[in-house]
C-alpha cells in the first residue's frame, strides 16, 4: 500500500497519520470519516474513478409522545410509568423494526408514554458519501441520505402501527377513538422540542408525533460493506494493508443501535490481524 496520509483536527491540533507498507492501517471511526479516508485511499490507488461511495443508510424511525392523567391511565401502564420503565419488542418482517416504549411520570404528575419504531433502511443509491478532491487532504465531504421506495413503504407501515397502538391506548384510557397525525416526509424540524415537550406539561394534551431525519449523523452505516468493498478480513479491496471496522462496514444496518455490533466487529478485526501470517 502506498503511504496513506491524512490530517485530522482534534482539540485544535493537526495530526499527521502515516500508514506504510510494513504495517496495517486500521480505520475505526464514525461512518462519514471512515468513508472519507477510504475514498481518498481508493482514488489515490486508482481503484475508484469517482470520489463517492453509495449505500449510505440510517434508521427509519417514527414515534409519538402521549400524556395522560393518572386517573385515566390503565393500571398496568401507570405502574410502569411510576417505575420509569423502558420496554423493547421486535416486530414482524413487514415492519423490519423494533418498537420501544418509555413511560414515566413528570414532575407535575402527568403520565408520559413515548412510543417509537426504529426500522432498517435498505441500502441503495439514494444515500452517498462524496468528496471534493481539492488537492489538500482532508477533502471536503458531503453526505446525501434519502429514502428509497422500500423505505417510504416502511415509513407508512410504521405510522399505521403507531396509530393502532395509540388507538388501543386511548380506548383503554376512556378517550374513545383517537387518531394520530404525522407530518409528510421524514424528519421533524423541531425534533428536540417534540421529544421533551411532555416533560414540562402540567396537564395532558393531544399526543404529538415525530420522525427522525435520515443522514443526521446518528446511526449511518453501509458505505464500506463486508463482502463488497471490504473482503472477509475487513481489508479494503484494492488497497492492501487498509482495514476498516465500525458502522461503515455493515452489510445491513439492522433495526437497533449499532454500538454492540461495532464493538464485535472491532474484536473480530483484531483477532484476524493478530492471527494473520
Amino acid at each position: 500500500m502506498r503511504a496513506l496520509l491524512t490530517r485530522s483536527e482534534e482539540n485544535g491540533l493537526n495530526t499527521d497519520i502515516n500508514a506504510k507498507t510494513d504495517s496495517p492501517a486500521v480505520v475505526v471511526t464514525a461512518m462519514v470519516e471512515s468513508s472519507r479516508l477510504a475514498i481518498q485511499a481508493l482514488v489515490a490507488e486508482g481503484t475508484l474513478t469517482e470520489p463517492e461511495l453509495p449505500g449510505l443508510v440510517d434508521k427509519v424511525a417514527h414515534g409519538f409522545v402521549a400524556s395522560l392523567s393518572s386517573e385515566e391511565t390503565p393500571a398496568g401502564l401507570l405502574a410502569a410509568a411510576e417505575r420509569g420503565s423502558f420496554l423493547m419488542s421486535s416486530c414482524g418482517e413487514s415492519l423490519r423494526s423494533n418498537m420501544f416504549l418509555r413511560t414515566f411520570v413528570n414532575r407535575y404528575g402527568v403520565v408520559v408514554a413515548d412510543a417509537y419504531l426504529m426500522g432498517e433502511q435498505r441500502r441503495g443509491t439514494s444515500g452517498t458519501v462524496r468528496c471534493d478532491p481539492d488537492g489538500d487532504w482532508p477533502w471536503p465531504t458531503h453526505v446525501t441520505c434519502g429514502p428509497g421506495p422500500e423505505d417510504e413503504r416502511l415509513a407508512e407501515t410504521q405510522k399505521d402501527a403507531l396509530a393502532l397502538l395509540w388507538y388501543q391506548l386511548s380506548e383503554a384510557a376512556g378517550r374513545g377513538r383517537s387518531k394520530l397525525s404525522f407530518d409528510p416526509g421524514l424528519g421533524s424540524p423541531d425534533l428536540p422540542h417534540r421529544l421533551t415537550l411532555a416533560e414540562e406539561l402540567r396537564k395532558p394534551v393531544t399526543p404529538h408525533t415525530y420522525s427522525f431525519p435520515l443522514g443526521s449523523e446518528q446511526h449511518e452505516a453501509g458505505t464500506l460493506p463486508l463482502g463488497e468493498i471490504l473482503d472477509d478480513r475487513h481489508q479494503v479491496r484494492g488497497v492492501p494493508g487498509l482495514f476498516v471496522a465500525g458502522p461503515a462496514s455493515f452489510p445491513r444496518t439492522g433495526a437497533a443501535n449499532p454500538v454492540l455490533t461495532t464493538l464485535a466487529l472491532a474484536v473480530r478485526l483484531a483477532d484476524r490481524l493478530s492471527t494473520s501470517d
